[in-house]
């Protein structure tokens, strides 16, 4: 789980992941691409269409062991509700509830973050 830390100036550390595959179970032949922000103790997800345009931001907040946010990309975006856990190795898994349908996704982080503060 991601921890609060501060750098000197007390701004909190924000950690950058791109090229992020997340994978969904309902949808095996298909992954999307995006970012993940580890900033604080809360994770950002960023799924982005083949225009680098965000389809999904949520901004997952601790709730016990897990994640759990909804979409806020815009007023014409789908509803999501997200939830998930860190399986370790940098490997995430969880739900995600769009409009009402279930499915599980997965992603997993790359070992170095980019452009960390």
């Amino acid at each position: 789980m991601a921890t609060l830390t501060k750098n000197v100036k007390g701004a909190i550390s924000v950690k950058r992941y791109e090229d992020v595959d997340f994978e969904f179970a309902l949808l095996p032949d298909e992954s999307f691409g995006g970012t993940v922000l580890v900033r604080g103790d809360e994770m950002v997800l960023d799924l982005q269409d083949d225009n680098d345009a965000s389809l999904y931001l949520i901004v997952g907040k601790p709730s016990g062991p897990f994640f759990e946010g909804r979409n806020s990309a815009g007023a014409l975006t789908p509803k999501v509700h997200a939830k998930w856990i860190d399986f370790g190795q940098r490997v995430y898994r969880g739900y995600w509830i769009e409009d009402g349908y279930e499915d599980s996704f997965s992603f997993r982080l790359p070992r170095e973050s980019k452009g960390s503060k």
